[in-house]
């Protein structure tokens, strides 16, 4: 028992619809976590140059210098994330519904 060939065009069609509409999120998504771990990493060097320049105590850096690194490894966990999910959807259209 097998679906008639416009069903299984249609639920093609419907699936490459919906990855799209994902990958278009995803893409958004993408953008706005790199967006923010670059202002993250312009945080970490002007933390870093004002305690240089003795214009912050150690303890100051050492609170906000941990919070940002802690910050930014999150950051660059969902960019890699996001990568994967793309490679993930771009193999899907390939070979799971051989489009």
């Amino acid at each position: 028992m097998s679906l008639p060939d416009f069903m299984i065009s249609a639920i093609k069609e419907k699936s490459k619809s919906e990855m799209n509409l994902h990958l278009k999120n995803n893409k958004k998504e993408l953008t706005r976590t790199r967006t923010e771990l670059l202002k993250c990493e312009e945080y970490i060097h002007n933390v870093e140059e004002k305690w240089i320049k003795n214009q912050i105590a150690f303890e100051t850096y050492d609170r906000w210098f941990g919070d940002t690194i802690k910050k930014r490894t999150t950051l660059k966990a969902k960019i890699e994330l996001y990568q994967e999910v793309k490679m993930l959807c771009m193999s899907c259209y390939s070979g799971i519904l051989n489009l």
